[in-house]
């Protein structure tokens, strides 16, 4: 009865009252343990960008951009396709794959596209054919963007730079082009900091995804 009613009572309730501690969520079990670059990754697609042709700038086409993210290193790659369908998507996978290896578990959002290549019904033939047998794909629900959202974030910082490099323009110019031109943001993106490893009291190393997936301090331009 007592609690009752101090629990009616406003001004008993207003000087008993309680701060809220904050509710934190649990780390997915793929971002958790130790692993190589790209094995544990977040997939999204960015654009998309208008090119023309080597030869002619009279034909245009659309192209996009995939963004490869990984949960371990922070590391970030960008792989350019000729479409917004599951084969073009497929054909930049295994562009990817060739390059940093097959990924134990990739993390998209919840893309049609995306869908469409990883559960249409030849899907084990096509896994063959782009060398993705062994990926574990997790599609976020609908609404939840951000449970993919390092990749946003990777997508996001890309453009700004491309702001940059661009001086506020757009992009016009061929497919190799925009290729090299988000290879030079990837750089940038992977020569961020991320933490620092101290020998001596007055010696220390900055720690960038480079430095991961190149086995060494790159810290000079590329050539």
């Amino acid at each position: 009865v007592a609690k009752r009613i101090l629990g009616r009572c406003l001004v008993c309730r207003k000087k008993e009252k309680k701060t809220a501690g904050q509710a934190m969520g649990m780390l997915p079990t793929f971002k958790m343990p130790a692993c190589s670059p790209f094995t544990a990754c977040g997939v999204d697609l960015m654009g998309p960008y208008l090119v023309h042709e080597e030869r002619s700038k009279k034909v245009w086409y659309n192209v996009w951009a995939t963004c490869y993210t990984c949960f371990s290193s922070k590391a970030c790659a960008f792989v350019l396709s000729t479409g917004y369908s599951a084969l073009a998507f497929l054909r930049a996978h295994g562009r990817f794959t060739n390059t940093y290896g097959t990924p134990a578990t990739c993390v998209v959002d919840h893309g049609s596209n995306i869908l469409a290549a990883a559960f249409r019904p030849d899907w084990q033939q096509v896994a063959g054919a782009a060398g993705m047998s062994g990926t574990r794909w997790l599609v976020t629900p609908k609404g939840a963007p951000w449970r993919a959202g390092q990749a946003e974030r990777h997508i996001g910082l890309c453009k700004r730079i491309l702001d940059r490099l661009l001086k506020g323009g757009t992009f016009s110019g061929t497919f190799e082009e925009l290729e090299a031109l988000l290879a030079r943001c990837a750089w940038l993106l992977n020569s961020r900091p991320l933490g620092f490893r101290t020998f001596t009291d007055a010696d220390f190393s900055l720690l960038c995804p480079n430095d991961v997936l190149l086995g060494r301090a790159a810290r000079t331009n590329p050539p």
